[in-house]
């Protein structure tokens, strides 16, 4: 079972906020999905799976970024992966990033959610182990319409640690951002600042 944790830039605790009983009507356009593969097949056609039973997969749009092989012994694994992503419908549309060298895991996802930023302004960022549940895009895209002039939110998480929600609810303020499931959205006085703030490589 998911549960969903939002992250503020602003280090905002213990305030509490229920998405689902907001009644956030959806808007056409919908925050774009970017999914990250390697050379896991059997992980990547689950989290597709799963991914498309969504209520709102039809109306969204979908980014695939497939890494190229490290080495000689992932070649295969990876064009596995290659042929179930070139094989993806339920979607309203999917995209292929088909790396011709390897990028390795930070820079694949680095680039791949700049480009779609920039392009769209938000992304809700999938890598290829995660099984998300049915009402997954409906919470991020309710999430997205609820906090989108809320200039100090910046990520939602569909993700959380395993602690007891008995007083505190499904949904809360954290100053602390999970990747597993996760909506990025791009205020404009984080535009300069997102590499540092969100997928910045470390040493």
């Amino acid at each position: 079972m998911w549960r969903c944790l939002s992250s503020s830039q602003l280090s905002i605790q213990s305030k509490l906020v229920s998405l689902f009983d907001a009644h956030i009507p959806m808007e056409k356009r919908l925050a774009p999905i970017v999914l990250f593969v390697y050379a896991r097949p059997m992980h990547t056609a689950e989290t597709l799976k799963a991914l498309a039973l969504n209520e709102l997969a039809l109306q969204s749009d979908l980014y695939v970024y497939c890494d190229a092989a490290r080495n000689q012994a992932d070649q295969e694994l990876v064009g596995h992966v290659r042929a179930i992503v070139k094989g993806i419908n339920g979607f309203n549309s999917v995209t292929i990033i088909e790396r011709q060298a390897n990028f390795g895991l930070a820079k694949n996802i680095i680039q791949g959610v700049s480009e779609v930023i920039s392009e769209h302004g938000t992304a809700i960022v999938l890598e290829d182990d995660i099984v998300t549940n049915s009402e997954f895009l409906c919470f991020m895209n309710s999430a997205l319409q609820k906090y989108a002039e809320q200039k100090d939110v910046w990520h939602v998480s569909g993700w959380n640690y395993p602690i007891d929600f008995t007083d505190i609810g499904d949904s809360y303020f954290w100053r602390i951002m999970n990747c597993w499931g996760s909506l990025v959205q791009l205020p404009r006085k984080l535009k300069r600042n997102y590499m540092p703030l969100a997928y910045r490589k470390t040493s």
